[in-house]
C-alpha cells in the first residue's frame, strides 16, 4: 500500500489495505493506515464507513481506537460515548482512561479528568498508564519535581512495570541525572526481557543519551543502528530530527528524513520532522 502511495496510486493503496483488513484478525494497524489515507484524499464519508465497520468489535482496544477516529473527525459526543463503552468493557484498560482524561482537558474540564487518573489504584492494570499521564501533565505545568516524585512513588508500588521504569528514566534524563536514568532504563529492559544488544533497547538508549546532553554519542549509536538496518524509518526519523532540531548538518538531516518519508509516507511524526528540517533550512514554501 505504501508503494502505491509513493507512486501516486491512492485508489490501489486503499484497495490493498481493505483486502488486508478482511484478511487479518488484528486489523487496528491496517485500519489506522486506511483511515489516514481516506482523510488525505478528503474521503470523509469512507472514513465514517470504516468507523461503522470497526464498531462491531466490542473489545476495549477496538472501541478506544474507534473513539480516536471519531475525535479526529470532530465528533466528540460519539468519541466520549465509545470511550465510556470501552471503560465499562474493561475498567483496567489504561489507554481508554488516559485518552478520556486528555480529551476532557481539551474540552475544558481538566480538574475532573486528572482527578480520575489520580484515583486509579496501584493494584490496577491501568495504574502505569495513569501515572505516566499524570507525570506528563505535571511536567507540562512546570512542575518537573512533582512529575519525578510521582513516578518514583509509582515504581515503588509497581516495581515490575517496565512502562513506569522507562518513564522514570526519561524524566531523570531531562534533569541530567545520567547514571540514575541509565539504571532505570536497564530495569525497564530487564522487565521486557530484552537482550542488551536488542535494537529496541539501543533505540531507547539513543533517546536517553540525547536527552542527557550526550549528543555526539547518541548520533554515533544511531548511525550504528542504521548501518545494521538502513531501512529503519524510526531511526532515520530520530537521527534526522535530532540534527534538524539543533540546526546542524541540515542537508543531511533533510536527506535522512526524506528517506524515512519514502519508507513510511503515511506517518505524521516523520512528516512533521521533515517539515521542521525544511523550516530550519528556510525552505518555507
Amino acid at each position: 500500500a505504501r508503494v502505491h502511495v509513493i507512486r501516486g496510486r491512492p485508489d490501489l493503496a486503499a484497495r490493498t489495505l481493505l483486502a488486508a483488513l478482511e484478511a487479518t484478525a488484528d486489523s487496528l494497524a491496517v485500519a489506522r493506515e486506511l483511515f489516514r489515507l481516506y482523510l488525505r484524499q478528503g474521503q470523509r464519508k469512507r472514513a465514517r464507513d470504516l468507523i461503522r465497520l470497526l464498531q462491531v468489535h466490542e473489545a476495549a482496544p477496538y472501541l478506544t481506537f474507534v473513539a480516536e477516529l471519531e475525535a479526529r473527525l470532530g465528533r466528540w459526543t460519539e468519541a466520549f460515548a465509545l470511550l465510556g463503552r470501552a471503560r465499562r468493557q474493561d475498567p483496567h484498560y489504561g489507554p481508554a482512561l488516559v485518552r478520556w482524561a486528555r480529551w476532557k482537558t481539551r474540552r475544558g474540564a481538566p480538574g475532573d479528568a486528572w482527578a480520575v487518573l489520580a484515583r486509579v489504584k496501584s493494584a490496577s492494570a491501568a495504574y502505569p498508564a495513569a501515572q505516566v499521564a499524570l507525570a506528563a501533565r505535571r511536567q507540562a505545568r512546570g512542575d518537573p519535581t512533582g512529575a519525578l516524585r510521582g513516578l518514583q512513588r509509582a515504581v515503588r508500588r509497581q516495581p515490575k512495570s517496565a512502562v513506569l521504569w522507562e518513564a522514570l528514566g526519561q524524566h531523570l534524563a531531562r534533569r541530567h541525572q545520567r547514571l540514575r536514568a541509565e539504571a532505570a532504563l536497564e530495569r525497564a529492559r530487564r522487565r521486557l526481557h530484552l537482550a542488551h544488544d536488542d535494537p529496541t533497547h539501543r533505540y531507547n538508549r539513543v533517546l536517553l543519551l540525547e536527552e542527557s546532553g550526550r549528543f555526539a554519542r547518541a548520533v554515533r549509536m544511531a548511525r550504528a543502528l542504521l548501518r545494521e538496518d538502513p531501512g529503519d524509518a524510526q531511526t532515520l526519523n530520530l537521527l534526522g530530527y535530532s540534527l534538524a532540531d539543533r540546526g546542524v548538518r541540515l542537508r543531511e538531516a533533510a536527506a535522512l528524513l526524506e528517506r524515512a518519508v519514502q519508507l513510511d509516507p503515511l506517518n505524521p511524526y516523520i512528516l512533521d520532522s521533515l517539515g521542521w528540517a525544511r523550516y530550519q533550512q528556510r525552505r518555507l514554501d
